[in-house]
């Protein structure tokens, strides 16, 4: 990456940051949040070595934000229309599920459009 391209990602990693934190100043009781990966975000996990192996064309990349704690940002894998507007309980689930994506689950698109969690409230629209 040259330097120019490093300097773009992080101008818009940086718009992107201040998405989320804004999000989470809008719903103070959220502490979850999942919504579709940007660009510049997908790059950046590319650069740092978490996504090497090509994203099946059945998936998506997704970002699971937690607005505190240790770890504040995972990446993980859906179907292209998988549902964002979730509550919070299955956001946090969904974040837990995030955690443990990679390249190494890259090899089973299948389980990441069933293993979605569903309550209630979105009545199983997750994956």
């Amino acid at each position: 990456m040259t330097p120019i391209q490093s300097e773009e990602m992080c101008k818009a990693l940086g718009r992107v940051l201040a998405w989320d934190d804004r999000f989470f100043q809008r719903h103070p009781e959220r502490r979850h949040r999942i919504r579709r990966a940007y660009p510049a975000e997908i790059q950046f996990h590319q650069w740092r070595g978490a996504l090497n192996k090509p994203i099946p064309d059945c998936l998506r990349v997704y970002i699971g934000k937690r607005s505190t704690g240790p770890t504040r940002c995972v990446i993980g894998f859906m179907a292209p229309d998988a549902e964002t507007d979730l509550s919070e309980e299955d956001a946090e689930r969904l974040f837990q599920i995030f955690a443990s994506h990679g390249d190494h689950s890259l090899n089973n698109p299948a389980a990441h459009i069933s293993a979605a969690p569903s309550s209630p409230e979105t009545r199983g629209h997750i994956e």
